[in-house]
Formats: C-alpha cells, sequence, structure tokens
C-alpha cells in the first residue's frame, strides 16, 4: 500500500471510531434513561401491589409488576449485548488502527531508504 492509501484508510478508520465512541455515549444515556423509568416502575408497581394486597384482583396486579420484571431484565440483558457488540468492534478499529500505523512507517522507512536518507552519513 501507498503512504496515500494507508492514511486515507486512517482516516476513516479513525471515523469509524469517533461513530462508535458516539453510539457508546448514546447508548449509555439511553440505558440511565431507561434505568431511571424502570425504577419509577417498580416504585409505582410496588404501590400498586401494597394498595391491593389484601383484595381479590392482587394476583392479577402481581403477574403484571412480574411481567414488568421480566421486561426489565430482557431490556437491559439485550442492551449489555450491545455493549458489548460495541466494544468488540472499538477494539477492532483500535487494532485496525495500529496496523496502518506500523504499514505507514514502513511505508516511510521504505522510502527513506530509496532516497538513501537511511541515517547513514
Amino acid at each position: 500500500m501507498k503512504e496515500d492509501e494507508i492514511r486515507k484508510k486512517r482516516i476513516e478508520n479513525e471515523e469509524k471510531q469517533e461513530e462508535n465512541s458516539q453510539i457508546n455515549r448514546l447508548l449509555d444515556r439511553k440505558i440511565e434513561e431507561c434505568g431511571q423509568l424502570y425504577a419509577s416502575e417498580r416504585i409505582h408497581n410496588e404501590r400498586v401491589i401494597s394498595y391491593f394486597q389484601k383484595q381479590e384482583e392482587f394476583s392479577f396486579f402481581e403477574d403484571i409488576v412480574e411481567d414488568a420484571r421480566i421486561e426489565e431484565r430482557r431490556f437491559f440483558d439485550e442492551m449489555n449485548e450491545g455493549q458489548e457488540i460495541i466494544t468488540k468492534e472499538k477494539r477492532q478499529l483500535e487494532d485496525y488502527s495500529e496496523v496502518l500505523y506500523e504499514k505507514e512507517l514502513q511505508v516511510l522507512r521504505e522510502e527513506e531508504d530509496a532516497n538513501g536518507q537511511n541515517g547513514d552519513w
């Protein structure tokens, strides 16, 4: 690869890394927001359960609350999987960046050697 091609690929890779970081920050914010919503919902559901504890409708509301807990766990499991994917992609992009950096250095060394600028005076 030529130096210009390597630089172009490094720039593209840096843009992908920035996009990855933005997605990760957005996902973190959304997880935090949803966590707060789920916490509010849990508090509300506990109040409902307490209110209906000694009434016939109790089992109905207990089932609804349990379904909400299951959905909450499922949501956070999926978000954790998403974060793992983003983290894996981040590592791959960082590794590729290092490879491109090494290639660029190699091309520069080869150019210096070809021009007789290898440091031997």
